[in-house]
C-alpha cells in the first residue's frame, strides 16, 4: 500500500485522517505495518476476515471525493 503522506497526496486528504484510516483497518486485521517495510494488506482468512452482520451489512466507507 501507498504511505500514509502518498496516499494522502494521492487523495487530497490530511494526513492525519489517512493515519486515523491505517490504523482502524490494522485493528480490524485487514492490514499489518512493518517498520521500515511498509504497510500491507493481509490475506483473508475465514478466521480474520471481514465479520458482516445484518446491521452493519449496509454499512460504506467513502475515501476522497
Amino acid at each position: 500500500m501507498l504511505s500514509v503522506r502518498e496516499m494522502s497526496r494521492e487523495l487530497t486528504m490530511n494526513p492525519n485522517t489517512v493515519s486515523k484510516a491505517y490504523k482502524l483497518l490494522e485493528a480490524q486485521d485487514v492490514i499489518i505495518t512493518v517498520k521500515g517495510k511498509g504497510t500491507f494488506v493481509k490475506a483473508l482468512t475465514t478466521e480474520n476476515g471481514p465479520k458482516i452482520s445484518r446491521e452493519n451489512s449496509t454499512t460504506t466507507f467513502r475515501i476522497g471525493h
